[in-house]
């Protein structure tokens, strides 16, 4: 070997090397005709050489760059020189080429540690293991025996795809190479008009296949080596071919390496650490460092940041201020929109959540692929007006309801939940549109499902309209996956699709490029090994997702800036007028060293490999170099001020041994440390330390009152606008518009909310125990505060009831130390705060009246008297929050499901037929019936099956179903579905059983009445009219409507009775026909009492709205009972009878009675303060009133707030701003 080593000083490189290389530009004599001789230059980076050849041609104008390579590209010519065969493209697809090799050799047993069953499946995992292990081992030059005693089955893989590829394979470049040099008898043409190659300072933790490769360099061509001064063993000195002593004298030097004299004294570094308090901070104050040099004139600025490119956010935005372009970093080739979206219609057939509801909804949403052409979909048979358009609302009912949760097998749940009659649901036709942009979907996909969803979507069955019944016309695609993937490709219109990037265009072409790059070479290498096409599309997916998840997107440089952004190891070697060092912190700097799986620590110590101070060796040797890499060297350091941000060892090394006073950098006078300024100085630990300050705090005062400024000293557009806030709150004049001058009211909208809150009367004094509503109504602006429905406490004998306070409604308060409830006044309108901005969010504004529906459905309407700002967010903008079902099952599914079942059971009993009134009343109820409970029994369980197939899943969660509804385990209910024989009464179903026996009195009717349906005048019944005139239209969905006798033993029906509607308040001229009772069934899994019962009663309206509806539409049926049926543990029928019938109905066993409504409400107009009076039909006056203020709120612009309980399990919450206000908290 022919090597010399000389030490030079850290910094510029000596001037004879520029000096040589600029003379061997413009002499191309050799040296034999006097010319200088010619030298091959080995910069330590790219970085380095682009910069050394710019200083050359600002010389000369001209460069020859041949003479001027990294390590990496004298590899790659020489690879070149020595005619070795071509490298094989390193990617995705050879990756999936060698995987199918390893496969088969693993069906083989060769690798009998990590795949001891022949027929067990390899999967890609294990192949990318071993061939990281390969390469790592390779890298670091492990002996070949090595290789070959543990990776024999690999090193045999690779030799078989170089063969049939007629290629290198990549992790062979170098040991090709090393066995190359070896052969002296090959000539180089690299090497053949070179003397000598200059080897400048290299890092000491170069990978040792390096040093291998240069040591053979060393045999044909002598190597002299430029290092820096300082100890090998710490990694200050710079990489070793051979442990040789440096040259002392130009003696000692080599006679092609000019004369020169070695440079043996090194300049002390212009280095200047800039504090910071907080690391969060880097980014604003490294622009406005960057932003004094750019003003000053300073064009060759280096950024050195650990991540480089591949910067935060923050980072960018900020640079982006300053116009500093920052370049792409590599990227997954998932990132590209066009493979995403690809990736994800290939993962909605083949994956393990497969037609999941999410997949299915991201994927209705986009508009950057489309499976099929909508406009070559033929026509519905009947409804031509309607196409394969899917509703969002249809595809998160079906699966909550179905519990579809997504996996294989779930397709079939699916077509059969969309053929299922829709006929009876509140929009059918949105039903069938989605039915068919589903099939329409399906279709498309059909060349890549498996088998078994192919025979589910062939089922024609299937593709009968929901609906109408019609065939619906959609295609099953018929083409290879390849043929699928091409001509889903060729339906994109990227000019169209890509103006609606968030990114740039070129990420989605490139992207696509590069996929179908990479499967048209696999399909190439799949031919030349005799492989044949995927035998199964399972296959096929597995193989485009290895793709995706593999290929990268390559990097995108920025054009020219005078600001560089660099990460350590791309400036070794190089030299700029300012250079910024950036996050210096244990948290950027991985010092680790680490492992590839399978190599165990004594392995590794074996075989000499991966030290463990290399990491820190190599640190050390960067960071040493960084320091003397500018003019002026600038470090933003957040590890002094800030405990949550330890330095890296090495940087606090250096800052140990160098504790000299800090002095001032360039950009900095004493000026400048002035207060607000931004800059100071402080002393820590006796050391006095130059701040960057990223914001302060200072008060103001303008005479008479004083307010807290923040400044925010930064460069980006945002700091500017809160420096012009600043100036506003100083009350000066602004340099800019205000973007929005009632903007910033929004973010203090909860804390002056919470005072309006604090504010609202609640202290009562003298002989009235309630506010008067009609005095203070104006004033509330949150129910949170008070207590609607009352606990004893409030019905105490102490307190006076509501009925008895002069005025009502009331709103209750602290009365002599006692609390008062209130008479649920919502919606809540209270009275502007003259603040135009403000009362305009709470609907104080003015304006033409707003869209609201022609009919409204009790959950509608409850959402406007909750909150207006939620009726308005999730009612008319729709905005809630997306519904994505869990493996549990959903508690409105549980619901849905019981009353199914129930109603179900009670309609086969009595001979009744869903949502039809019967006319025969014999037998009267269920427990009359004389049907046997065991067979109820079996009919709920036959009734379970037809609306839960999926309870035949083997699952935790349908196990924990099956023993809550039917007392059963999966087991017992297989058995019991393949033979269907009579079962007793067990689990939730027996209590539902036995609750109808304990109201043998009363008669249903109907179940699931539909309210609206029979007046023959469109959709809607009303029920009264608006403070405006306008009518207030209802439909909705009765659970249970039952009849009673008038008497023990009376009947049902009194044929002297009036046959008009029934007034509001009945008087004596107008006689009841029949007497009807009103049940809302609600489900829960525990027993709640009678809570559910009283929230119906006094907060909801449902009960209220279905009571007088049914009375318009049956003249002279009177409802003179509402209830909740509450099947919990316990199934308990609540019902609250109206007190002037109590003489009739007493005797009833009609279910669990209640008077929760008398000394609670009274007509509007009555003075009499009796607590005696009944209160049943004036609570039906309240709420009906209650919802002709909301709907008339709705149509008026009215979306007042009301954060209260609701908040904490309010679907619009996150997006509010006040539900921080609401939630289950207690007001002090």
């Amino acid at each position: 070997m022919e090597i010399t080593l000389e030490q030079i000083p850290r910094g510029p490189l000596p001037e004879w090397i520029l000096q040589h290389a600029i003379q061997q530009t413009i002499d191309p004599r050799p040296i034999s005709e006097g010319g200088p001789s010619r030298i091959l230059f080995i910069h330590s980076s790219a970085l380095s050489r682009d910069k050394f050849l710019n200083k050359i041609s600002s010389s000369t104008g001209i460069v020859d760059r041949s003479s001027h390579l990294t390590l990496n590209g004298l590899c790659t010519k020489i690879y070149a020189d020595l005619r070795e065969p071509r490298m094989l493209p390193d990617g995705p697809s050879l990756e999936l080429a060698i995987h199918s090799i390893m496969q088969r050799k693993a069906s083989q047993l060769e690798f009998p540690l990590l795949h001891p069953i022949e027929d067990r499946k390899w999967p890609i995992s294990k192949t990318r293991t071993l061939l990281r292990l390969n390469s790592t081992l390779r890298r670091n030059n492990a002996p070949i025996d090595t290789l070959i005693e543990h990776l024999q089955g690999v090193q045999s893989s690779i030799d078989e795809i170089e063969k049939h590829l007629a290629g290198a394979y990549s992790s062979r470049f170098h040991s090709r190479l090393v066995g190359g040099l070896e052969n002296l008898e090959k000539s180089i043409f690299t090497f053949e008009l070179v003397d000598g190659i200059i080897l400048m300072d290299h890092s000491p933790n170069i990978d040792p296949i390096y040093l291998k490769i240069l040591e053979c360099i060393s045999l044909r061509i002598p190597i002299h080596q430029l290092c820096y001064h300082g100890s090998h063993r710490l990694g200050y000195h710079g990489l070793l071919i051979d442990d040789i002593h440096p040259v002392k004298s130009s003696a000692d030097l080599p006679t092609w390496i000019p004369s020169h004299e070695p440079i043996k004294d090194e300049k002390s570094p212009n280095i200047h650490r800039i504090h910071i308090r907080e690391a969060s901070s880097s980014a604003r104050v490294t622009s406005r460092i960057i932003k004094k040099y750019l003003d000053s004139g300073i064009d060759d600025i280096l950024l050195i940041h650990p991540s480089g490119n591949n910067l935060p956010a923050q980072w960018k935005n900020e640079l982006k201020s300053l116009g500093i372009p920052v370049s792409k970093s590599k990227s997954q080739l998932r990132s590209s929109p066009f493979v995403h979206w690809i990736s994800s219609a290939i993962q909605i057939a083949h994956s393990e959540e497969c037609f999941s509801l999410e997949s299915l909804l991201s994927f209705a949403v986009q508009r950057t692929i489309s499976l099929f052409e909508l406009e070559k979909v033929p026509n519905h048979p009947t409804e031509t007006h309607i196409r394969p358009i899917p509703d969002r609302e249809v595809l998160e009912l079906l699966a909550r309801d179905r519990r579809l949760i997504g996996g294989k097998g779930v397709l079939h749940d699916w077509l059969r939940a969309f053929s299922s009659d829709a006929s009876e649901s509140r929009n059918p036709l949105a039903f069938e549109q989605t039915q068919w942009w589903f099939l329409c979907t399906i279709g498309a996909l059909s060349p890549i499902l498996n088998n078994q969803d192919i025979n589910f979507l062939k089922d024609e069955s299937f593709w009968k309209g929901c609906f109408t019944g019609q065939e619906l016309p959609f295609e099953i695609n018929e083409l290879t996956p390849d043929l699928w993937l091409n001509n889903v490709i060729s339906m994109m219109n990227n000019e169209n699709v890509s103006n609606n990037f968030d990114g740039e265009r070129e990420d989605g072409l490139v992207g696509l490029q590069i996929l179908m790059s990479e499967l048209s070479n696999l399909r190439s290498y799949e031919k030349s090994m005799g492989i044949a096409l995927p035998e199964t599309t399972e296959i096929w997916c597995d193989q485009v997702q290895a793709v995706i998840d593999s290929g990268v997107l390559p990097e995108v440089s920025s054009p020219f800036s005078p600001v560089l952004i660099r990460t350590p190891d791309e400036v070794l070697g190089c030299q700029a007028k300012r250079v910024i060092l950036v996050e210096p912190t244990a948290d950027y700097w991985d010092l680790r060293v680490t492992l590839p799986p399978l190599l165990q620590e004594e392995e590794r110590q074996r075989l000499g490999i991966l030290r463990p101070d290399g990491p820190i060796r190599h640190t050390r040797h960067l960071l040493q170099s960084i320091y003397y890499s500018g003019e002026e060297v600038v470090v933003i350091d957040p590890t002094v001020l800030d405990e949550s941000s330890p330095p890296v060892a090495p940087y606090v090394e250096y800052w140990r041994e160098h504790s000299n006073p800090e002095s001032l950098p360039s950009f900095l006078s004493s000026q400048d440390f002035s207060d607000g300024s931004g800059w100071c100085r402080i002393n820590h630990n006796d050391n006095l330390l130059i701040v960057a300050e990223d914001r302060n705090v200072e008060p103001y005062s303008d005479g008479s009152s004083t307010i807290v400024v923040e400044n925010i000293h930064g460069v980006s557009w945002r700091s500017k606008r809160s420096s012009e806030g600043n100036l506003l709150l100083k009350r000066q004049q602004t340099t800019t518009l205000p973007l929005s001058y009632t903007s910033a009211l929004v973010t203090l909208e909860s804390q002056y909310f919470e005072d309006r809150i604090q504010r609202q009367p609640s202290l009562l004094s003298g002989s009235e125990a309630y506010h008067s509503e009609a005095k203070i109504r104006d004033s509330v602006v949150s129910t949170k505060p008070l207590t609607i429905i009352p606990k004893p406490k409030h019905l105490a004998k102490d307190l006076p009831l509501p009925v008895e306070n002069p005025s009502w409604p009331v709103i209750g308060g602290l009365w002599n130390e006692k609390e008062t409830m209130s008479i649920d006044p919502r919606p809540l309108f209270p009275s502007e705060i003259e603040i135009k901005a403000v009362d305009n969010r709470h609907g104080h504004s003015q304006g033409n009246e707003w869209k609201v529906p022609d009919v409204w459905s009790p959950s509608r309407i409850q959402s406007w008297i909750e909150c207006g700002r939620k009726g308005w967010l999730r009612q008319a903008l729709y905005a809630d929050s997306d519904d994505i079902p869990d493996e549990e099952l959903d508690t409105r599914t549980r619901g849905v499901l019981i009353h199914e079942v129930t109603e179900g059971m009670i309609e086969k009993a009595l001979g009744m037929s869903r949502s039809v009134e019967r006319t025969s009343f014999i037998p009267r109820s269920v427990a009359t019936s004389g049907t046997d409970q065991n067979e109820l029994m079996t009919n709920m369980a036959t009734l379970l099956d037809e609306h839960a197939p999926w309870l035949s899943r083997s699952d935790v969660v349908t196990d924990e179903r099956l023993r809550d509804l039917v007392g059963m385990d999966e087991v017992l209910w297989r058995t019991w579905l393949s033979k269907r024989q009579n079962i007793p009464p067990s689990g939730r179903f027996a209590e539902i059983i036995a609750s109808e026996f304990q109201i043998p009195d009363s008669v249903p009717i109907c179940m699931e009445y539909k309210i609206g349906k029979n007046e023959g005048n469109g959709e809607g019944t009303v029920i009264g009219t608006d403070k405006s005139g306008n009518e207030i239209k209802v439909r909705g969905s009765i659970d249970r409507v039952d009849l009673v006798p008038f008497g023990k033993d009376g009947e049902l029906v009194d044929e002297s009775g009036s046959s008009e509607a029934a007034p509001l308040y009945p008087d004596g001229k107008w006689k009841p026909r029949r007497l009807v009772l009103i049940r809302d069934i609600k489900t829960a899994s525990k027993d709640r009492g009678s809570d559910k019962h009283l929230n119906a009663l006094l907060e909801d309206v449902q009960l209220a709205i279905y009571a007088r509806a049914w009375e318009i539409e049956h003249q002279g049926d009177l409802v003179v009972g509402v209830g909740v049926s509450d099947i919990g543990l316990e199934t308990i029928h609540h019902i609250e009878l109206d007190p002037e019938w109590i003489s009739t109905l007493d005797e009833l066993e009609i279910g669990e009675k209640t008077d929760v409504l008398t000394g609670l409400f009274r007509p509007y107009t009555s003075t009499s303060t009796s607590p005696e009076q009944s209160g049943f039909r004036a609570w039906l006056d309240h709420r009906l009133n209650t919802v002709f203020k909301a709907v008339n709120a709705a149509r008026n612009r009215q979306v007042a707030p009301n954060p209260s309980s609701v908040c904490s399990y309010c679907s619009v919450s996150d997006i509010c701003g006040l539900s921080g206000i609401g939630g289950e908290g207690k007001w002090v």
